[in-house]
């Protein structure tokens, strides 16, 4: 097995190792062997002018928002005391979609079935790109196919490039990208832990 394949699996085995235990020590262990490679991924370019959009759950009994802090990415940070799918604790990330449907889907407790009641409600925001930025672009899991029509095309143009390219190595990193993308799409309620390997990512 040459050195660039065994070095694909024991990262592999370390992320599968640790994702599942709950240490601190195995977080730090996964963050620092993400920084020991070169991990190949896409990006793409998200233009100026693109909307973004956000949603925030109306807790019972709550009162509409009335300031854009409300539903903005927080700014308590000493109050962030848990992992999120991509921000460490007393670190604060802005989530958010360019399709108003994926927000609104990964807020609903009724379309996430976390909850059985009649109706919900939440607003949402929108935000306009004042420039440019670039993203990670992971293949979508199956599950996921469908929902967001921008994910769906760069998953296939993802495809695409990594059957055209396609060798011993590639379908290697592949899984390890399929594997960061299963990560992400991960639920853990009750136990932020289960978002080591997304966070650190």
């Amino acid at each position: 097995m040459d050195s660039n394949k065994q070095n694909i699996k024991s990262f592999l085995e370390i992320l599968l190792k640790h994702k599942n235990n709950p240490s601190y020590r195995s977080y730090i262990t996964i963050k620092n062997a993400m920084e020991l490679f070169s991990i190949p991924f896409g990006t793409i370019r998200i233009k100026a002018n693109t909307p973004l959009f956000r949603c925030r759950l109306h807790e019972k009994n709550n009162q509409l928002f009335r300031k854009i802090s409300e539903i903005s990415h927080r700014r308590d940070l000493l109050n962030i005391n848990e992992f999120g799918r991509a921000n460490e604790p007393m670190q604060s990330i802005f989530y958010c979609s360019t399709n108003r449907e994926t927000a609104l889907f990964e807020k609903s407790q009724i379309e996430r079935n976390e909850v059985e009641i009649p109706t919900e409600e939440m607003t949402y925001g929108k935000w306009i790109l004042q420039e440019d930025i670039y993203v990670a672009n992971l293949p979508l899991i199956p599950s996921k196919i469908g929902i967001n029509p921008i994910a769906d095309k760069l998953h296939y143009s993802f495809e695409k490039i990594v059957s055209e390219l396609e060798n011993e190595e590639t379908v290697d990193w592949k899984k390890v990208l399929n594997t960061f993308s299963l990560e992400f799409s991960r639920e853990a309620p009750g136990n932020d832990l289960n978002y080591f390997v997304s966070c650190a990512f």
